[in-house]
């Protein structure tokens, strides 16, 4: 098998118009913590649209601040290389 396995694990802290969300990754085999991110957004991040969840606007503050925690634990885990799509492995069928 390849490296560790992790489990994801999300925090949420909600305020009026602004969201703190935490992401932790840790290693299921050894329970070692390798990745912990802090996302923020507030209500003046918001630029853009969305459908169902995200029309409401503490749904579109939620999911910028997870996209920034998610960006940041994709960064402090090496990033992704300039062509991601030829770096991923080849998916295998059942």
């Amino acid at each position: 098998m390849g490296g560790p396995i992790g489990a994801l694990a999300g925090g949420i802290s909600v305020k009026k118009g602004e969201a703190n969300v935490t992401l932790s990754l840790v290693n299921t085999r050894t329970t070692v913590e390798e990745a912990l991110t802090e996302g923020y957004a507030r209500k003046s991040d918001l630029s853009w649209g969305g459908g169902g969840y995200q029309n409401t606007a503490i749904g579109q503050i939620i999911v910028l601040a997870y996209l920034d925690a998610y960006t940041q634990l994709v960064g402090q885990l090496g990033g992704l290389p300039d062509d991601a799509a030829a770096a991923a492995p080849e998916a295998t069928g059942p």
